[in-house]
């Protein structure tokens, strides 16, 4: 992945006016709660610009106006007493796209009278805010989150993602609404023609090919292909790769067929750039790649797209496939993956290479933007070694929520037929991420 941002923080502790409710100091806990507050922040890896005390609308005033300059990426509000409602309009007021987190630690006295006129208000006025309660493991892991979900759509803004080719013929759900894509998300799509591909081929070299081939380490394992095929595969991936580059996008979308398919299937390519993370999402579906870009940004790991397959009922099993475009990384082992054919049902399909091998085991995430960038499937489950071996790439989910739910939730809600799933669970990430981007989560 690319180097991880800091976010910038604003932390305001609001506390009671104790002064002018005439005691002579603040209780120690305002003190004792504010630094712990600022102390876990910074045990997260944020950078905290601005640490300041509120307690009635002029120190408010005074607090915004020191932050009016700075540049900052999120407002903590943590709160240890009551400061008012006017505190928190003023807060708020002139920060309406900032993403902002209400914190408490509800066992201190008076915190919760407090914490509430902050909320109602908040929620009074349509104010979005990420409401954080405590500041034990699990409050921590939920801050952890919600800050995991803010770079991610930072470093969505003004990314490029490749629509390479038009839709294919038929797979009408792939269908990306760019505009809804490019306003809730800030992604810019960049149009790419399946014609550049086959210009850059005529312009691969033998020697190229065989250098690639020499540096592919998968090309090693099992061989079930001519070589004559596999070269060419070698060919496409070179020709989409350096296409890929040139037009610097982050992720696509790409027409692999009819054309592509025609002259050699370049699920090799496709791999060899999740291998890089760059994730491209067969039959140009666009919101699939962009999923999986999502995902490889939250956990670090490389992520894939898949067809629904089929399910195994007494086992809860749902099962994955697709043509054969894995990254190799995640096959358990270099010696699983067979370089063969492109096979469907056992049978040749084309000409060309695939990668045929099972996702490793391990805890997982299934997620998909749907087309119009308003909903995105949510599910959690573990990768099982697979009972069967197929020809192509597929997994084995023993899925966390009941299978037949799952089904029922994917048909009602319209969802299309494409899936992506990475290791590791953050479906905490995504719906966090979900509640920035005024997206709904579907969860089962």
């Amino acid at each position: 992945m690319d180097a991880p941002l800091k976010i910038k923080v604003v932390l305001v502790t609001m506390a009671e006016n104790y002064e002018g409710m005439r005691m002579t100091a603040a209780p120690t806990f305002v003190d004792e709660d504010r630094g712990r507050a600022l102390s876990i922040l910074k045990s997260i890896g944020t950078e905290v610009v601005y640490d300041g005390l509120i307690c009635d609308p002029n120190t408010a005033t005074k607090c915004m106006s020191s932050v009016k300059k700075m540049e900052f990426d999120m407002i903590v509000i943590n709160v240890v007493g009551w400061a008012g409602g006017e505190s928190a309009f003023i807060v708020t007021g002139e920060n309406r796209d900032v993403p902002i987190i209400a914190w408490t630690t509800p066992t201190v006295r008076m915190t919760l009278c407090g914490y509430f006129e902050l909320t109602s208000d908040l929620k009074s006025i349509g104010r979005q805010f990420k409401p954080i309660i405590g500041k034990g493991k699990e409050s921590v892991r939920e801050l952890e989150s919600y800050i995991k979900a803010i770079i991610v759509a930072k470093k969505l803004k003004g990314m490029k993602v490749g629509q390479i080719g038009d839709v294919p013929r038929g797979f009408v759900d792939a269908t990306a609404d760019e505009v809804r894509f490019t306003r809730k998300l800030g992604v810019e799509v960049v149009h790419v023609q399946i014609s550049e591909i086959f210009s850059e081929m005529k312009n691969v070299e033998p020697a190229e090919i065989d250098s690639a081939r020499k540096k592919m380490a998968v090309i090693s394992a099992a061989q079930v292909v001519s070589e004559i095929d596999l070269s060419e595969s070698v060919r496409t991936s070179l020709a989409l790769e350096k296409v890929v580059r040139k037009h610097n996008v982050k992720a696509g979308g790409l027409r692999c067929l009819p054309e592509l398919q025609k002259h050699a299937f370049p699920c090799l390519a496709v791999s060899r750039l999740s291998d890089e993370n760059i994730s491209i999402a067969c039959e140009g579906d666009l919101p699939a790649a962009i999923t999986l870009t999502i995902l490889g940004e939250l956990t670090g790991n490389i992520p894939a797209v898949f067809d629904y397959d089929s399910i195994d009922p007494p086992r809860n099993i749902l099962r994955l496939w697709h043509c054969g475009q894995l990254a190799t990384k995640l096959a358990t082992q270099t010696s699983d993956v067979v370089v063969r054919s492109p096979t469907y049902f056992d049978q040749v399909v084309g000409p060309g290479a695939i990668l045929s091998f099972p996702v490793g085991p391990g805890r997982a995430t299934l997620a998909k933007l749907n087309r119009t960038a308003d909903k995105m499937l949510i599910v959690s489950g573990e990768v099982v070694p697979p009972e069967e071996r197929f020809s192509g790439a597929y997994a084995e989910v023993k899925l966390d929520p009941n299978v037949f739910k799952v089904i029922e939730t994917i048909t009602r809600e319209g969802l299309e037929h494409h899936i992506c799933l990475v290791h590791g669970d953050v479906t905490s990430e995504l719906e966090d991420l979900c509640e920035l981007l005024s997206i709904q989560a579907i969860r089962c």
